[in-house]
């Protein structure tokens, strides 16, 4: 799920009882950027008094009008084939290194870098963007 606000925010929540510390990444232009798919987490952002007041949901992720995989958003059209369900992918060609990996995803989507830690995660991620690199080695 992506969460999006006109500021610059860092905030803590309870999440499972425990303070986790939310921090959006700054967007170019203005506002910021908070992406999780983490469901203790979702809960605790839409359930905090700041929800629709300080932050809210990207666009895209507002249900009715996307389609929704687990805690995911997806503006892209899904495609069932041998009863799976096939995310179509935009192919991210000018990514040729982990390290042009992460910095597609942090300066172009607003991903937090510190999510982004180890190629597992850089592939998750871009998975749930619905974005593939062909040419990552």
């Amino acid at each position: 799920m992506r969460y999006i606000s006109d500021l610059n925010v860092s905030f803590s929540l309870p999440v499972n009882g425990k303070d986790v510390r939310f921090r959006f990444t700054p967007c170019t232009g203005s506002g910021s950027i908070f992406v999780t798919r983490r469901p203790e987490e979702i809960s605790a952002l839409e359930s905090s008094d700041m929800f629709n007041r300080i932050y809210r949901r990207h666009p895209d992720c507002e249900k009715g009008s996307v389609a929704m995989k687990g805690t995911e958003c997806s503006a892209r059209s899904d495609k069932k084939k041998n009863g799976k369900k096939n995310i179509e992918k935009e192919s991210v060609d000018s990514v040729t290194s982990w390290q042009d990996a992460v910095e597609f995803l942090v300066d172009k989507k607003g991903c937090d870098s510190e999510e982004l830690g180890n190629p597992e995660s850089i592939l998750n991620m871009a998975d749930a963007l619905g974005l593939s690199f062909p040419n990552l080695k």
